[in-house]
């Protein structure tokens, strides 16, 4: 797929906004964004759209899911949850590897942070 139809289109804003807020799309959705997400050798025009991306998804999880321990806790006894924060490991885990330098800015180092409690949360036992 050419690189213009996910960067130069509507398509992330409306996987973020449209179809991740939805439960049936959820997982479906953050499989999608983490294929984007793990793109490498793209042109440095694309930066900006990495860091949007990034910034509003976590803005629309965090709306649904904060990122502290006893949340994730609650989510693992959803039914479906712990395959939710399995993809969500994902996503962070590819955008993490192919876009780390976008991150480490001052002025995304709180986001950062946001997505590195994501990451590093547990399950209670």
């Amino acid at each position: 797929m050419p690189l213009g139809f996910i960067f130069e289109t509507t398509l992330i804003p409306l996987l973020i906004t449209k179809f991740f807020p939805v439960p049936a799309f959820r997982n479906a959705t953050i499989e999608c964004l983490t294929e984007i997400a793990g793109l490498t050798d793209c042109p440095a025009q694309y930066d900006p759209v990495f860091s949007a991306l990034y910034t509003e998804f976590l803005t629309a999880l965090a709306a649904l899911l904060a990122p502290d321990a006893a949340t994730i806790a609650a989510c693992f006894e959803s039914d479906g949850g712990e395959h939710t924060l399995k993809l969500l490991a994902l996503f962070f885990g590819a955008f993490f590897k192919a876009h780390l330098r976008l991150l480490e800015t001052p002025e995304l180092s709180e986001a950062l942070n946001v997505g590195l409690l994501y990451l590093v949360q547990k399950k209670k036992k």
